[in-house]
């Protein structure tokens, strides 16, 4: 025997547009909200990073133009050689990135020239 369907009606068949189903306050809080977004780029820069001694944690300075200590700063690095770690990144001074590297291991590891994504923020 076929059974018989109720119609049911979704509860947002009447909604045409955001403010509907929205406060008004909160639809203009998402329309200030670009005021107050901070800004921020990303870049991409191949950095040499140099021997990092064993069981040592050093950090390393990298020029790239542009950077100032006013900025936020945080880096994604690429994967490092087995026993390196980044460890924290600073804007040490104008166009000058600081890197924290952690050496793990009982031998020297240099890792040579790798790909850093750098992302800057204004405060």
């Amino acid at each position: 025997m076929a059974r018989m369907q109720k119609n049911v009606l979704s509860p947002f068949a009447n909604i045409q547009k955001a403010e509907d189903l929205i406060s008004p306050e909160v639809v203009k809080w998402f329309s200030q909200l670009p005021d107050y977004v901070l800004d921020k780029q990303v870049l991409e820069s191949t950095l040499d990073v140099a021997v990092v001694a064993a069981n040592t944690m050093a950090e390393q300075t990298f020029t790239i133009t542009g950077l100032n200590t006013t900025q936020a700063v945080e880096v994604s690095p690429p994967a490092l050689t087995s026993g390196l770690f980044y460890i924290s990144a600073r804007i040490s001074a104008a166009n000058t990135l600081a890197i924290v590297f952690n050496n793990t291991t009982g031998s020297g590891i240099t890792e040579g020239n790798a790909v850093f994504l750098i992302e800057v923020t204004e405060k």
